[in-house]
């Protein structure tokens, strides 16, 4: 297989209004810069035990059952108080976050408890091949590693169709990348009440439990992949201080 067409890649994506229902992502609008993104099939395989005259089993059944698509965003601001959040918050928004708007002042990301939040269709392209993934929810890590580009890291399940990969022209993106990327460096960190750990690299993970609910009235035999709960948690290794300090 060329390499090359696996790295030919573009990912759009945008909230969608009613869940399931294609928002149609632009390449104007809707495209993330991100790392070759990686689009896998979920499914089971069903034997077929059927009577026969030989000793050959039947073909069985490939069941798709959803899409799990993953890729890696670098983290950004945006360069101004305005009302436009950053545009990686769609993202986190079908992570089980509520985006939050203050006029002018600021743009903020609160954990929600809800089956049933917000979510995204992702077009993902492979050089003229296009994947379209409905009814996206997802988790995500964050790694801090000092001096360096900090990354969110995502993973998207949505529903299973059997037209899901079809042939379009590979789209020109915009991505309207003027702001600067966020370089983890001189940063504050309160552990348990002490302020002067000297620490190199952080990561954070959510742990959103993401699950497929499945629905026989539905064409693909899924109702949904919804979230369940979090399981939140942070790694990091600090240098070690007196037992007075942090036992």
């Amino acid at each position: 297989v060329n390499k090359m067409i696996f790295e030919r890649a573009i990912l759009l994506a945008k909230i969608e209004s009613v869940y399931g229902s294609n928002p149609t992502p632009t390449a104007a609008d809707d495209a993330f810069i991100t790392s070759v993104p990686v689009v896998t099939v979920i499914g089971e395989h069903r034997e077929r035990n059927v009577a026969r005259a030989g000793f050959a089993m039947p073909g069985g059944i490939n069941i798709g059952q959803g899409l799990q698509v993953e890729f890696s965003v670098e983290l950004r601001g945006t360069d101004g108080l305005d009302d436009t959040p950053p545009k990686i918050f769609t993202l986190f928004r079908a992570c089980g976050l509520e985006q939050t708007i203050i006029s002018l002042v600021s743009a903020t990301l609160t954990p929600i408890t809800s089956h049933d939040g917000e979510s995204v269709a992702i077009i993902v392209n492979f050089d003229g091949t296009q994947h379209l993934i409905l009814g996206c929810r997802g988790t995500f890590t964050i790694d801090f590693n000092n001096n360096d580009v900090v990354m969110v890291n995502f993973t998207f399940s949505g529903k299973y169709a059997g037209t899901h990969e079809t042939a379009v022209a590979f789209p020109a993106g915009t991505f309207a990348d003027t702001v600067d990327r966020l370089v983890f460096r001189g940063a504050s960190l309160s552990l348990n009440g002490v302020t002067s750990l000297v620490f190199e690299n952080i990561s954070f993970n959510p742990n959103m439990n993401v699950f497929r609910r499945p629905g026989s009235n539905d064409a693909s035999g899924t109702h949904a992949y919804s979230i369940a709960g979090r399981a939140a948690e942070a790694t990091l290794e600090p240098e070690a201080v007196a037992l007075a300090t942090l036992n």
